[in-house]
């Protein structure tokens, strides 16, 4: 399963493999955080701080690359699934 969900009030993108369970993060380049369940400590998705301020839906390709190596997952199904959520622009 994968869930996304993107806020556009604080410009917050979250890409998440199950629940919404309690998370450790560890932070990446232009606002990426990977996520980890807390309990089991295995990869539960991602979170992005700034998706549009960081520009991340205009490299849309690499966030995808970023997320789905990290919850192994197929890049294209990632980037389809933010697309889908965040209105489907790049620009």
């Amino acid at each position: 399963m994968l869930v996304v969900d993107y806020d556009p009030h604080v410009d917050v993108l979250r890409v998440v493999t199950g629940s919404f369970a309690q998370t450790e993060t560890l932070g990446k380049d232009r606002g990426v955080e990977l996520d980890f369940d807390a309990a089991s400590d295995t990869p539960s998705g991602a979170t992005v701080v700034g998706y549009r301020r960081n520009r991340w839906h205009a490299d849309l390709e690499e966030l995808a690359t970023i997320v789905a190596a990290h919850v192994k997952r197929d890049p294209q199904t990632v980037a389809s699934a933010i697309l889908k959520k965040t209105g489907g622009s790049r620009n």
